[in-house]
């Protein structure tokens, strides 16, 4: 049988996570300075899985309307850390802290949009003393705030705005030893999509198209991506 995952929703007034800064920049020094002596609340979270034996992650709001997403980590059935995910409901920006069995942090980073990691992940010794460093915004010199910035001026797009994007992903492609960002917003019906994709390094709109999802996404449809690189091979 498969195991049940129920959903607790707990309103609680905490502050642990609320010292995350409520504007969309990434100041990574002033995160370092607040989590490299984090630790997750592990007694207070068994006590509310407790109520539910099949639960293993619930949801919390803390009194800066911050919601942070607390769940078990597992290998195989053995549980390996703690994770929270904390977010704002109107902000396309998400704080993930990874801790250990005993609760101590191990791992910081952010992402926009779901998938695409930003800024720096920091990662620490059961001390809370930072081991390692990782730039993931090292291979594009545009920058998000500048993707930001040229999708409203350009498209009249506010990327802030979740209600408008789709997706937004960012890539190394290795054979072109270019680096891309792909914005894919809403079209003029819920089937369409519009795709955009920039230059990771100046900023230039390269291509621009558009899918029609159906039940299947885009099955039977070249990719958009693949659409633009022969249509380069063209050229």
């Amino acid at each position: 049988m498969k195991k049940l995952i129920f959903l607790l929703i707990v309103v609680i007034a905490l502050s642990n996570c609320s010292a995350q800064t409520t504007n969309n920049k990434l100041n990574i020094k002033k995160r370092e300075k607040i989590t490299n002596n984090r630790k997750f609340d592990i007694e207070e979270y068994r006590k509310v899985i407790k109520k539910n034996p099949f639960a293993d992650r619930m949801l919390r709001t803390d009194k800066n309307g911050m919601v942070i997403e607390m769940n078990t980590e597992y290998d195989k059935s053995e549980i390996i850390g703690y994770r929270e995910d904390c977010s704002y409901h109107h902000s396309p920006y998400t704080y993930s802290y990874e801790y250990n069995t005993e609760g101590y942090l191990i791992k910081s980073w952010a992402t926009f949009y779901g998938n695409m990691r930003v800024g720096k992940m920091i990662e620490y010794d059961a001390n809370g003393f930072k081991i390692k460093e990782t730039d993931f915004d090292a291979p594009y010199k545009f920058s998000v705030t500048d993707l930001v910035n040229k999708m409203q001026k350009d498209y009249h797009i506010d990327l802030m705005d979740k209600q408008n994007v789709f997706s937004i992903n960012r890539f190394d492609h290795k054979d072109l030893r270019t680096a891309y960002y792909e914005v894919i917003v809403y079209g003029n019906s819920c089937a369409q999509k519009i795709f955009y994709y920039l230059d990771g390094t100046t900023g230039e709109l390269l291509f621009k198209t558009s899918r029609n999802f159906g039940d299947e996404g885009m099955k039977g449809q070249e990719l958009p991506f693949d659409e633009y690189l022969r249509k380069k091979e063209r050229k």
